[in-house]
């Protein structure tokens, strides 16, 4: 009777851990689809969340976008603006100048003008610069006068319409 009994001991024991490994499992599939079911829902609320906020940044660009091209002011590419305003671009750090009624912001192409930089001060940032890409009577035909790729240069540059 000890055979059967530690027999049948041995045989309770793993029948009792294969039933313990089966439930263990049965319990780790149970919460691994939950925490599957919640991390699938979690996604689902961020992209919903990532996709609403996205459309109201795509809103509030509309919104600006209409108001910038209803009143395109000083200093907005097509913009309109004062010689006071253009006036105060008047140094190399922040130079615009006027050229036949337009505005350009020529302060990134200072290092690149073939003339030099030190053209670029009171004299002509903040200011009417035809005579200085043109010429005047007594100059003409002389060299400071500019060529046809200093009028391309300019006009990459353009902001905008001087107000009358």
């Amino acid at each position: 009777m000890k055979i059967k009994r530690a027999v049948l001991i041995t045989l309770i024991t793993t029948l009792l851990a294969t039933l313990t490994v089966f439930l263990v499992a049965i319990l780790s599939r149970n919460v691994a689809e939950e925490a599957m079911t919640n991390i699938t829902i979690g996604q689902t609320t961020s992209s919903l969340e990532a996709k609403k906020f996205i459309n109201e940044i795509s809103v509030e660009n509309n919104d600006e976008q209409s108001q910038n091209e209803q009143s395109l002011g000083c200093g907005v590419v097509g913009g309109k603006c004062s010689m006071a305003e253009i006036a105060k671009r008047n140094n190399k750090a922040e130079c615009w100048v006027i050229y036949r009624g337009e505005y350009y912001d020529v302060t990134s192409y200072i290092k690149d003008h073939k003339g030099g930089t030190a053209v670029f001060n009171d004299s002509t940032c903040g200011k009417d610069i035809q005579v200085y890409l043109e010429g005047d009577a007594s100059t003409v035909g002389r060299q400071n006068q500019h060529g046809t790729g200093a009028y391309k240069d300019l006009e990459k540059l353009k902001v905008g319409t001087v107000e009358n």
